[in-house]
C-alpha cells in the first residue's frame, strides 16, 4: 500500500501547482487586442435609379474590436466622390450612415462603393438607370 499512497502524495499536490499556474497565467495574462470590424448595407438596397433623381441607401460600421476605433470611409459612384465621413466607435458600437446621391449621367447601370480607408475594407452594388 505504501508505493500507491506515495503516488497520490505526488500527484495531488502536482495538480494543485498545475491549477495555481494556470490561474495566474489567465489572470496576469493581458487580454488580446485585436480590432476588427464589420462593413456591411442595411436594408434594402436600390435596384432602379431615375436620372436626375436623388437616391439613397444605407450602410453600417460595427466596432468589434475591444477598443474605441475611428473610422475614415468614402461613398463612390463610378463618377466620383458623393460622400465621406469620420467617426470613432465605443467597443461593439455600431453606426448607421445614409448617403444620398443622384447619379446625372446617362449609362446602363452604375457602381456604388463605400471604402474604409484604414481598414482596407470595401463594399459595392450596382443599380441600373430608368
Amino acid at each position: 500500500m505504501k508505493p500507491a499512497r506515495s503516488f497520490y502524495n505526488i500527484l495531488i499536490p502536482t495538480l494543485i501547482m498545475t491549477v495555481i499556474i494556470l490561474v495566474l497565467l489567465n489572470v496576469f495574462t493581458p487580454a488580446n487586442k485585436i480590432d476588427f470590424n464589420e462593413l456591411y448595407f442595411t436594408g434594402d438596397l436600390p435596384k432602379i435609379v431615375r436620372l436626375n433623381e436623388e437616391s439613397k441607401f444605407s450602410f453600417a460600421i460595427h466596432n468589434l474590436g475591444n477598443s474605441k476605433m475611428t473610422y475614415d470611409y468614402e461613398v463612390y459612384l463610378q463618377s466620383g466622390k458623393i460622400n465621406e465621413g469620420n467617426l470613432a466607435l465605443d467597443p461593439d458600437g455600431t453606426a448607421v450612415i445614409t448617403p444620398v446621391f443622384v447619379i446625372k449621367d446617362k449609362t446602363d447601370n452604375v457602381s456604388i462603393s463605400v471604402r474604409l480607408l484604414d481598414k482596407s475594407q470595401e463594399i459595392h452594388f450596382w443599380v441600373d438607370l430608368e
